[in-house]
């Protein structure tokens, strides 16, 4: 078996395989497109995660909620103990954004299947188009970790960008802006020049001393 650096959030086929029986560890294929991956054959045992309508809050047009994320995982019976192990279609990408989700409520054991339904079928490994029934649970979540989630002020604060979508980066006085010059928080007792482009696609600069109050207006 491959060893991982991180065997807690990535597993082997020959990993899964072994745990096909195992009641502590349930097995979830998250799809695309079920038509033509999970129901065409899929990991015995293993349940069916529809990304576009398990996963995301259609009316929202978010992820889903805490109370949706009960109801998914009370319906593939885990509990707050389960392992989790995620593979889907289109090599992960869509197992990835669930263990994204399941950890944002707070469930502690999550793992990705390294290489998906592809790296299974391709082993020969086995599969089956039966249909898998588990018994419901009663899930409780926790909060959402919105430490693990970014919004567009928090996008707009990294890059620098005021509301109206301009750029700005804190240089030292004198210098030339560039990827080595950046201060997101200059030293005391230093000027600093704001300089970017203006949403009409013009340069400016205005320079400050730290120690201000607050910076002056940025032209627009």
């Amino acid at each position: 078996m491959a060893d991982y650096a991180h065997p807690e959030v990535l597993v082997t086929t020959a990993w899964a395989e072994e745990h096909l029986n195992d009641p502590n560890v349930r097995i979830l294929e998250v799809d695309w497109d079920p038509s033509s991956a999970y129901e065409l054959g899929h990991v015995p045992g293993a349940a069916l995660i529809d990304w576009k309508t398990d996963i995301n809050d259609v009316i929202r047009r978010d992820i889903l909620s805490r109370e949706q994320f009960e109801k998914l995982m009370s319906r593939v019976g885990a509990t707050p103990q389960t392992t989790l192990a995620l593979y889907g279609d289109m090599r992960n990408w869509f197992a990835a954004f669930a263990f994204w989700t399941f950890k944002i409520y707070g469930h502690d054991d999550v793992r990705l299947i390294n290489g998906g339904r592809r790296k299974w079928i391709d082993e020969g490994r086995p599969t089956t188009t039966d249909a898998t029934k588990f018994t419901a649970s009663q899930y409780k979540a926790k909060d959402a970790n919105t430490k693990l989630r970014s919004f567009l002020p928090d996008v707009r604060q990294v890059l620098g960008r005021d509301a109206a979508g301009n750029c700005f980066l804190a240089t030292p006085k004198g210098s030339t802006p560039s990827g080595s010059n950046v201060q997101a928080q200059p030293d005391a007792n230093t000027s600093v020049t704001f300089t970017g482009i203006t949403s009409a696609g013009e340069t400016t600069a205005v320079t400050y001393g730290v120690n201000d109050p607050q910076p002056p207006d940025v032209p627009a």
